[in-house]
């Protein structure tokens, strides 16, 4: 859900919304749904529930008194504490290194005991 929401301004009569074909604005009108008029001019189709949701959201900024008194100390950013992490979670991490390090390796073996292999 949207947290940020425009404010409702009027509520419009079904017959006033333009765009819409008339079997579209009964659909909704079925629905439950009525169009609103937002603060940006755009037609909003919202249930009473809705429209009762964005009327609270958009009161007032100001925190109240027992906002004020019991509000929350922040002390920083806060860190997430991971778990201990394992073995797979460094191969998946540093695959390329691991390769890599494999290959010069085996290379190195060849070097110093080619009569091994062949």
């Amino acid at each position: 859900m949207r947290s940020k929401k425009s404010k409702i301004v009027k509520e419009l009569d079904p017959q006033e919304v333009e765009d819409l074909s008339q079997a579209r604005i009964d659909h909704y009108l079925s629905l439950g749904f009525l169009p609103y008029l937002d603060e940006k001019n755009h037609v909003k189709w919202l249930t009473q529930a809705q429209r009762s949701m964005r009327g609270v959201s958009s009161r007032s900024v100001l925190p109240s008194i027992r906002h004020r008194i019991f509000q929350k100390k922040k002390t920083g950013r806060y860190r997430r504490k991971r778990g201990p992490r394992g073995f797979f979670w460094f191969v998946q991490k540093h695959w390329f290194v691991i390769i890599v390090t494999l290959i010069v390796l085996f290379l190195i073996f060849i070097f110093l005991y080619p009569d091994l292999i062949f």
